[in-house]
């Protein structure tokens, strides 16, 4: 008789009680000298990141921000020891996740532009936690949701982060 599978890992109760709630939050003004030395790090020369002329010819009135910058607008500064071991920041850490963990992948959308001088608001809550089995074992994938808001309060990006933990 052959022997029935085992359930994938199980959800920790004290990492399900964060399902719902704001793990995190953070707010920051959006510097272009910032925004500028990313992009050029990066390799992103669009003129529209370094030339107020060229954004004004596109109908903004400032600067506008790499798209992909904008966590780093609101994300703490954190000194070397403050890191978790494997060099990861310690605001995806819950109760109860197995220690060995990974970036799992993040979706992004972005509902305007975002210009140099705007206050951005962030707020990420814990959307989910899912038992999954793979080809190398169980593990846990957790799934944050950051919302992004201007000062008036609207809605301006949205992250969805994945995290695997084993």
């Amino acid at each position: 008789m052959a022997e029935s599978p085992t359930l994938p890992r199980p959800i920790p109760d004290e990492a399900a009680a964060w399902i719902g709630r704001e793990t995190w939050s953070g707010e920051g003004t959006v510097r272009a000298r910032e925004f500028q030395r990313w992009a050029l790090a990066v390799g992103e020369t669009n003129p529209l990141y370094f030339d107020i002329d060229v954004a004004k010819r596109h109908g903004y009135p400032a600067l506008v921000m790499p798209p992909m910058f904008l966590p780093m607008v609101v994300r703490p500064l954190r000194a070397l020891g403050e890191l978790r071991a494997d060099g990861s920041v310690p605001e995806y850490d819950l109760p109860g996740l197995p220690e060995r963990r990974m970036a799992g992948g993040d979706k992004s959308e972005f509902l305007r532009a975002i210009l140099d001088g705007e206050k951005v608001f962030a707020s990420r809550v814990l959307a989910d936690i899912v038992s999954k089995r793979g080809r190398s074992g169980d593990f846990l994938l957790a799934t944050w949701t950051t919302r992004y808001t201007d000062s008036d309060g609207s809605l301006i990006a949205t992250t969805d982060f994945r995290l695997v933990a084993r």
